[in-house]
């Protein structure tokens, strides 16, 4: 009887063993998406992989905090299986966003007057007397 619990042990032993070599040797993948990745949209931003869990770990909080990746909303880490290890999901108000960048699009060609129709503002602009415009700049 106790041979079989030894061996019991011993494959145990042996199991734990490979499962930690496994996790020594898996790749860890870092995925940002502009919405959510679980949405069906195929708006994944970037993609990396890394052989540790700390790297991954540390490639994230460096796009997190990435202007880039601003008004991105899903961020996460997974293993090779596809199981997510880490992931942080942040509000993005997308409407606002878009709405400066046609607003920034409308300033490039029309000048502070496009900016401040699309942005709302007092869409009417005032001369200093030197031809030249102000209104609300970004």
């Amino acid at each position: 009887m106790s041979y079989a619990i030894g061996q019991n042990i011993m494959d145990d032993m042996k199991y734990i063993l490979v499962m930690k070599m496994e996790i020594a040797m898996a790749e860890f993948t870092v995925e940002v998406w502009a919405t959510h990745k679980n949405l069906g949209c195929d708006d994944c931003m970037t993609s990396s992989n890394f052989d540790t869990f700390v790297k991954a770990e540390g490639e994230m909080a460096k796009l997190m905090v990435s202007t880039y990746f601003r008004n991105c909303a899903h961020f996460l880490i997974e293993d090779q299986s596809g199981n997510v290890l880490k992931e942080v999901v942040r509000k993005v108000n997308h409407n606002t966003d878009w709405k400066i960048e046609i607003a920034r699009t409308q300033g490039m060609e029309f000048g502070v007057e496009g900016y401040n129709e699309v942005m709302g503002y007092d869409a009417e602009s005032m001369d200093d007397g030197n031809d030249n415009l102000v209104g609300h700049t970004l």
